[in-house]
Order: C-alpha cells, then sequence, then structure tokens
C-alpha cells in the first residue's frame, strides 16, 4: 500500500490525512499537455501516459498524452481539498473506531485516580494450539495466530481474520487451517 490516511490528534480534535509513500507513484506523474481530465493513467515501457477520450465520451485507442513525474501526489492533493471524498473524514457526525489503548488505573487514595498505558506488547504466557472454530471465536479481537500452513492471521473488531500479507484478505473462522497457534493475546484479556 502506499496511500495512508494518517489520523493525529490534536487536542479535541482527531483529523485525518492523506499521505503518499512511494516517491514513483503512478499519481505523481501529470500531462505533459496540461490535461486536467486524466483517463486509463498507466506505466509501460515508454513512460506513464494516459488515454484520450472525444467528446462523446468514445476512447481513442490510439491516442495517449506522455506524462511527466511531479513532486506531488495527485491523490493526496485530491482527497485532502475534498475530504468528503473519504467516508472517514467526513463531519457527518457518525463515529467509528480507530483504535484502542490499553490502560491501567493508578488510584491515588483521597486524590482519586488516573491511569497509565498498560502493556500492549503483552504476549500470551505461553503459545497455546486451538483446534476448533469455537476456540477461534473465543479469542479477543487483536489476537494474533499462527495457521496449520504458516500464515498469520490478526483478529479484527468485526470477528474476521486479517490474512498478514501483502495482499491481505479476510476470512471467517471456519476458514481458518487448523489447528492454529496462538502467538498472542492482548493485555488483559482471557487466552
Amino acid at each position: 500500500m502506499t496511500h495512508h490516511i494518517i489520523w493525529t490528534l490534536d487536542g479535541d480534535y482527531i483529523q485525518g490525512a492523506v499521505t503518499c509513500d512511494d516517491e514513483d507513484c503512478i499519481s505523481r506523474y501529470t500531462c505533459k499537455q496540461e490535461c486536467e481530465m486524466l483517463y486509463d493513467v498507466r506505466r509501460d515501457q515508454s513512460g506513464v501516459s494516459h488515454g484520450l477520450y472525444d467528446w462523446e465520451g468514445e476512447i481513442k485507442p490510439h491516442e495517449r498524452h506522455s506524462m511527466v513525474k511531479d513532486d506531488h501526489c495527485n491523490v493526496v492533493e485530491f482527497l485532502n481539498a475534498e475530504p468528503s471524498l473519504l467516508p472517514e473524514m467526513q463531519e457527518d457526525g457518525k463515529t467509528f473506531e480507530i483504535g484502542r489503548t490499553a490502560i491501567e488505573p493508578v488510584w491515588h487514595g483521597e486524590d482519586g485516580v488516573t491511569w497509565k498505558r498498560a502493556n500492549a506488547l503483552e504476549v500470551a504466557t505461553k503459545p497455546r494450539t486451538v483446534t476448533t472454530v469455537e476456540e477461534l471465536d473465543a479469542l479477543p479481537a487483536q489476537s494474533f495466530i499462527r495457521e496449520r500452513d504458516g500464515f498469520h492471521r490478526l483478529k479484527e473488531f468485526n470477528g474476521t481474520w486479517l490474512l498478514c500479507i501483502q495482499s491481505g484478505g479476510t476470512g471467517e473462522s471456519d476458514e481458518i487451517e487448523l489447528p492454529a497457534t496462538v502467538l498472542y493475546t492482548p493485555a488483559g484479556s482471557e487466552t
């Protein structure tokens, strides 16, 4: 993945900004002829180019404009200029969970209570083996396992299992290659 939303907490507000981590991202190219509408942008042996359409919306199959590398990523500029294009950044009053921080209460007698960050990287005391779908379903969100075939998965808050490889993908508990080894469970959860 080359594009991410970076979430920051600034006082009382959480703000999101799109970033691009790939210096050679295809969206960092602009048309030499300064076209404003870019269709069918692609990279081949002759470089980066975009397709052309006539006024009726028909593609001109043998006509393409060459593009040159620019300092900025068009995707980043476009999405940051129009945050309503990303549902996660809309200000419609709806909320969604960004993440969780495990905390531990610290009691101060009559002065009340404060908190400290819990050890978020606490590993299950000993890796253990699960052999049934029911055992997988009972694991808490953010549990990390290794399937029988060697693939690793992370349990998401919605109960699906994220496949931890570049192509990603999620699956249900009944799709896991059992037996699986529980490598991590979040601090304070039952394992």
